[in-house]
């Protein structure tokens, strides 16, 4: 029995030692083996002698990983919570935040992976002004990631990318490299095609930012060798409209019209985003008698759309009446101009609010 009983726990250590996947269920399983051997001491051994039951009893290693899976957990449902709130009205909390978040900050548990990226992750939402959080999570991601279950590392990294484009929306260009830099990092770990499939908004948000950083030979090959990842009844859309954006940005327009032709309108975003993109292109192309029907034919299309918020709507309108200004003032009033560009930069919701004030400004 003593040499099974020796075996059996050089097996355990061996296996667990060995262990790749390390989130806050590897802390767990530890504590359990911790505990297990704990209870395999029979109490006659424990009282046979006190050195010998001080180098038997592990006590404080069942208590430390308890610990770090405790903490490790708490983070991470917290999180979870601090994500919906961003998009539902959850008045729901978590008790004994205060104790974990204070854990979490001592020394021994900064070193433990889901502990420290969990921790990160919080900070990111409690603090979300503060870049430097963003940043170190980064770090942690590339230092950390290849510890968590496939599941978790999808988690983690949408988390990273959430944030990276609420940044861009705000205003803060300089993360649109970051986000890019992020997408890519996704890829290069596989946790963005599940099953074999890679959803439509990764993908053009993928071309998009690869674009906005001027990638375009890469994106370019990335529509190429992805498209296939898509879902056939989405894949045709996704292309096309992946496509005509790269021909904008390469400044081949009638290429853009040419594929935006072939795009379905009856998806919403599509139909939105297309539009967007045509407003561009006929300005690009001095069209404006199809701009300024395309303009009219859009208002009555928003004003129609049930599915659009209420703030969405307005920063399509605003688009319309800004484009019609563009279009409208003339590009010697150089007042004018600089009215127009200050009315557009004052407006909270713009869509493709750069872009107006690009053109206004090459116009002054």
């Amino acid at each position: 029995m003593d040499s099974l009983y020796s075996g059996l726990l050089s097996d355990v250590k061996r296996l667990h030692r060995t262990e790749l996947n390390q989130s806050a269920d590897f802390y767990i399983h530890k504590y359990l083996i911790e505990r297990n051997l704990f209870n395999l001491t029979s109490e006659n051994e424990k009282k046979t002698s006190k050195s010998e039951l001080e180098q038997e009893l592990n006590i404080n290693e069942i208590s430390r990983n308890l610990d770090y899976f405790y903490v490790a957990e708490k983070l991470k449902y917290y999180c979870t919570l601090l994500s919906w709130k961003k998009m539902y009205k959850i008045e729901q909390g978590v008790d004994y935040m205060d104790f974990v978040v204070h854990n979490a900050e001592k020394s021994d548990f900064k070193y433990v992976p889901p502990v420290a990226i969990y921790k990160k992750i919080y900070d990111t939402f409690e603090e979300s002004e503060n870049t430097q959080h963003y940043f170190e999570l980064k770090k942690l991601i590339d230092q950390y990631i290849h510890l968590f279950p496939e599941e978790e590392i999808r988690e983690i990294y949408y988390t990273a990318i959430s944030y990276c484009i609420e940044k861009v929306n705000k205003g803060n260009q300089s993360f649109q490299n970051e986000t890019f830099e992020i997408y890519k990092s996704a890829l290069l770990n596989e946790v963005l095609i599940i099953n074999n499939h890679l959803s439509p908004p990764d993908f053009r948000n993928i071309v998009f930012f690869a674009l906005r950083v001027g990638e375009y030979s890469w994106a370019e090959y990335f529509i190429q060798s992805y498209a296939k990842y898509v879902d056939d009844k989405h894949r045709d859309n996704a292309v096309y409209f992946s496509m005509a954006r790269l021909d904008f940005y390469r400044k081949n327009y009638r290429k853009v019209i040419e594929h935006l032709s072939k795009v379905n309108y009856e998806d919403v975003w599509y139909n939105l985003g297309s539009r967007t993109l045509l407003i561009s292109t006929y300005y690009e192309l001095d069209e404006y008698d199809a701009l300024e029907s395309l303009l009219m034919a859009f208002r009555m299309y928003i004003d129609r759309e049930k599915s659009l918020t209420k703030d969405r709507k307005q920063s399509y309108i605003n688009l319309i009446k800004f484009a019609r200004k563009l279009i409208l003032t003339n590009s010697k009033d150089t007042d004018k101009l600089i009215k127009l560009k200050e009315e557009i930069a004052n407006t909270k919701n713009v869509v493709v609010k750069p872009w107006l004030l690009e053109k206004i400004e090459e116009l002054i």
